[in-house]
């Protein structure tokens, strides 16, 4: 479990990322499969290293392409996302 702080200021406790990962999935499923392809972090409150740093470690642990689009550009999220598109294509 990993805490972050919420709109209020409050202290907020989300599920370990795979975790959420695996929910996003399955609540999807009775409407159509989808499949988590890359994570987006919003990393505004940290500083540049530590910012870095939760991107490597979302990425280590979800095995999935992660970023902060906003604070380091979208390229790994949009590369990660047209190449499953592709695949789909090619399935």
């Amino acid at each position: 479990m990993t805490e972050i702080e919420g709109a209020g200021g409050g202290p907020h406790t989300i599920p370990p990322l795979r975790e959420l990962v695996d929910l996003h999935e399955r609540l999807a499923l009775p409407i159509r499969p989808a499949k988590v392809v890359a994570v987006a972090l919003n990393t505004r409150r940290l500083s540049e290293d530590e910012a870095r740093s939760a991107v490597a470690a979302a990425a280590a642990e979800t095995g999935l392409p992660a970023d902060d689009p906003v604070r380091f550009g979208a390229a790994r999220l949009v590369d990660a996302v047209v190449g499953e598109a592709k695949m789909q294509r090619i399935r």
